[in-house]
């Protein structure tokens, strides 16, 4: 989550108030944080911008053991735990961005909600911020952070180590690519420009705000996350009955493995080790600056971002400089999502939709050896097995790795014989074939 102004002429910080997710929200299963406090507010930012000035405001939430390299924010962390879907804990080091600060178009992975009575029981939700409306009870916004990691990577400028599931933002199976399921963050964040009447002046929001890197649209909505947790608390958390699987969302503190850890006091009065950054200007909620901070003038929706002529006058982070740490898992702990090696017929997994293209057959006396025969007479490299109205066989050179995997749903019984021949409709029990020398 990044600084928001409003911009009257002069840009205004908007005092930022997290939103809090009602207890016990069925089918919701999830933790919810409803204690956020700003650890800095500052130009620096350690995932993007590693030992340097960062382009623009950051906003840095959630109050860890030290900055700035483990202090980011997350407000909604998904807590589901099955055999079918496990989740693991973030590995050491890992980061991850949601969102573009550069986009000029919504890319469906957070929504805006204007608030148009003081008890939030009227709001109109958009694509951006710029509402027709001046939102009295405030403006707030869903971000969704992607889930599904690639078991290798730490980190990659280009998110590419990183996707959202197969299904919607927080739903379905991870992709092949990515096989590895992570805890799902959802950020929500209000923010009050009816607050500061005099500057609003009861105006409609449309036109008044831009991000602090001077994005007009709204479509610039993103988020950093750093690992901060200790993971083993997580890890345990994470397979804890009274955490996870409930069917309703908890507050943080309410599930048994974190409660001994949650001191909102030691939170609340937690102070970066090294200070925090000076700035050129008062930073903080309510405070008046004559421009953006940085290099920021104001952009909407059309040509590159504006540069500034003179330049802007660099601040000095000497301070705040440490060592980064890797961006890539040690060997050892990897992910090895490469398709096997050995002789003969390998099973590679279970998959929704994974092969494509070849030939498909029915076989009222399907098992996996006449499937797998058919597949390496006609030249095949790849074989399904799946129940679609009966039991069907397809062959292919073809795997894709963005199909689904599918931990369960792969056991239906063969017709004959005591072997599985896959799932029903379009789940399929996958075996990739290595010709003999």
């Amino acid at each position: 989550m990044r600084r928001s102004a409003l911009t009257a002429l002069l840009a205004l910080a908007i005092q930022g108030v997290q939103n809090v997710v009602g207890q016990d929200d069925r089918g919701l299963d999830a933790w919810h944080l409803d204690n956020l406090y700003a650890l800095a507010v500052e130009q620096l930012d350690p995932i993007v911008s590693p030992n340097a000035q960062s382009s623009h405001m950051h906003r840095i939430l959630v109050v860890l053991d030290y900055r700035p390299s483990k202090s980011k924010q997350y407000y909604v962390h998904a807590a589901t735990n099955d055999a079918s879907q496990p989740v693991q804990a973030w590995p050491e080091g890992f980061k991850m961005l949601a969102g573009d600060p550069n986009a000029k178009s919504p890319n469906g992975i957070y929504t805006y909600y204007c608030h148009r009575k003081p008890d939030l029981t009227d709001e109109i939700s958009a694509d951006n911020f710029n509402f027709d409306d001046p939102c009295i009870g405030g403006i707030k916004f869903d971000l969704t952070f992607p889930s599904c990691w690639d078991g290798i990577n730490l980190y990659k400028s280009d998110g590419s180590h990183m996707t959202y599931p197969t299904h919607s933002l927080r739903d379905g199976p991870c992709p092949a690519s990515h096989p590895i399921r992570l805890p799902s963050i959802l950020l929500e964040y209000t923010y009050h420009p009816e607050t500061f009447p005099a500057i609003t002046k009861g105006q409609n929001l449309n036109g008044h705000l831009a991000w602090a890197n001077g994005d007009t649209t709204g479509y610039g909505l993103h988020g950093d996350f750093l690992m901060g947790w200790d993971r083993d608390i997580l890890t345990k958390a994470l397979n804890d009955p009274g955490c996870v699987n409930l069917g309703y969302s908890i507050t943080i503190q309410t599930c048994p493995t974190l409660a001994p850890y949650w001191n909102i006091d030691a939170g609340k009065n937690c102070k970066p080790a090294r200070g925090q950054l000076a700035e050129p200007y008062p930073q903080g909620d309510g405070n008046v600056v004559p421009r953006l901070p940085g290099c920021n003038l104001l952009w909407g929706t059309s040509g590159s971002k504006p540069t500034c002529n003179p330049p802007v006058s660099a601040l000095d982070i000497s301070a705040f400089k440490t060592t980064a740490g890797p961006n890539v898992l040690p060997a050892g702990q990897q992910y090895n999502a490469s398709l096997p090696t050995a002789q003969g017929w390998n099973s590679i997994g279970c998959y929704n939709n994974a092969l494509s293209g070849g030939i498909t057959y029915t076989d009222n006396n399907m098992t996996p050896e006449r499937c797998q025969d058919s597949c390496k007479k006609n030249g095949y490299s790849f074989a399904g097995l799946s129940v679609v109205g009966s039991f069907t066989c397809t062959c292919t050179n073809t795997f894709d790795k963005s199909a689904g995997i599918q931990l369960s749903g792969c056991a239906t019984a063969c017709p004959s014989g005591s072997k599985t021949c896959g799932g029903q409709n379009f789940t399929a029990g996958v075996m990739s074939a290595v010709a003999d020398d």
